[in-house]
């Protein structure tokens, strides 16, 4: 059974429909992976934080992608601060990811911070290049 995402705002809504982002008062970390065809197979949440932060290893996103046979990955996490602009240790975090997935055949197809009904995409800003 598979879903197919087209957008971030289809992101969003996903996530604050299972997750429950929009009412979070700590970060989250999911991860959505793909198909060949952008499909999404499988949804997990690799990580939570607290109000201004989280944990989660490149390791804990890739792991699941190589077991399932993902080919990409969309990160999504969620700022309960209201405000979705990526701060620098999102951008080096996005670039870790990035980089760690095509060494491993993989594809970061985006990274979207989640702030209430308000987002930010890494993809559509030109980010994950």
């Amino acid at each position: 059974d598979s879903m197919r995402i087209t957008s971030p705002p289809d992101i969003l809504d996903l996530l604050n429909r299972h997750f429950a982002f929009d009412l979070t008062t700590q970060e989250r970390m999911v991860a959505l992976y793909t198909d060949n065809k952008g499909n999404v197979r499988n949804v997990q949440q690799v990580g939570i934080g607290f109000a201004n932060g989280i944990v989660c290893r490149p390791r804990d996103v890739l792991t699941t992608a190589l077991l399932t046979g993902a080919i990409g990955i969309i990160l999504a996490h969620c700022h309960p601060s209201g405000d979705p602009t990526p701060s620098k240790e999102d951008k080096a975090y996005t670039k870790r990811v990035l980089d760690a997935a095509d060494l491993c055949g993989l594809k970061l197809t985006d990274h979207i911070i989640c702030a209430g009904n308000k987002y930010y995409s890494f993809y559509e800003q030109g980010g994950l290049k």
